[in-house]
């Protein structure tokens, strides 16, 4: 509960039992939101994949999942505890992580012929981009899980899939040590980036006054945001690196 502390240092002890029953039952509290519907989301599939042979009915049940957690939203849905309202528009990803697992090999294939990688990859990255565009022109939002929308959802699942597509292929092309890295070790960038280490990089920009001190400098936001964004991955590597060494790490998922 470091974060409460950061941020509240005056919190008295109603407000602190508060906060602890919205974080506790995550209904869209804190950046940590995602965890518990990842957590559900596992289960689910689990339990899909474990009572259904088929692929193709496996596909199916989720498919009925997403429709019906769409339907939910439309009609007002409200955020359900721990999230698990989002497993019903999400399982879709992961049924197609299995699918995409499970026939691997076709990657493989792909990436011995570098010109059908790159040709492939800027063909989703296009996909993804104008689908994007589209489903915000025609519904005026995308698929922001945390708010529950999700915009003109033919156009925003087939974006969101071309993105992906994009990713993977990118991947095939191109392997850089520290993003794997980062990759690898996602959770403990994702718990502190936003609700510990946003803060205290805006601490030290205000507590040195950069802004006014490096006033001359060309675009001196966008250095400032820069610098931030590099303290953050740096000093959350360290970190990282450290917890790995340690017991620490059974509670990130690592053995």
């Amino acid at each position: 509960m470091t974060f409460l502390v950061v941020y509240f240092p005056n919190l008295s002890f109603s407000s602190f039992i508060t906060l602890l029953q919205a974080f506790i039952f995550q209904k869209r509290y804190s950046t940590l939101w995602f965890i518990a519907c990842l957590y559900f989301l596992n289960i689910l599939f689990y339990l899909i994949a474990r009572s259904i042979k088929s692929d193709l009915v496996k596909g199916c049940v989720c498919l009925a999942f997403l429709i019906t957690g769409l339907i939910y939203y439309r009609n007002g849905g409200e955020p359900l505890p721990w999230n698990t309202d989002v497993c019903f528009t999400a399982v879709i990803f992961f049924y197609g992580g299995y699918i995409l697992k499970k026939h691997s090999e076709i990657f493989e294939k792909i990436k011995s012929k570098r010109i059908i990688t790159v040709t492939l990859f800027f063909a989703f990255g296009i996909i993804n981009v104008v689908c994007g565009f589209l489903t915000h022109k025609i519904a005026g939002n995308g698929m922001k899980m945390f708010d529950s929308t999700y915009g003109y959802e033919p156009l925003t699942f087939i974006s969101a899939f071309a993105g992906i597509f994009a990713v993977i292929l990118f991947s095939l092309l191109l392997t850089i040590k520290p993003i794997k890295f980062i990759g690898e070790n996602s959770l403990y960038y994702y718990a502190w980036h936003q609700t510990i280490m946003i803060y205290i990089a805006d601490k030290i920009v205000n507590k040195l006054d950069l802004y006014n001190v490096l006033q001359s400098v060309p675009f001196v936001y966008y250095f400032i945001r820069f610098a931030q964004t590099a303290f953050i991955i740096i000093a959350l590597t360290v970190v990282t690196l450290i917890i790995n060494k340690t017991r620490l790490r059974i509670l990130f998922g690592k053995k």
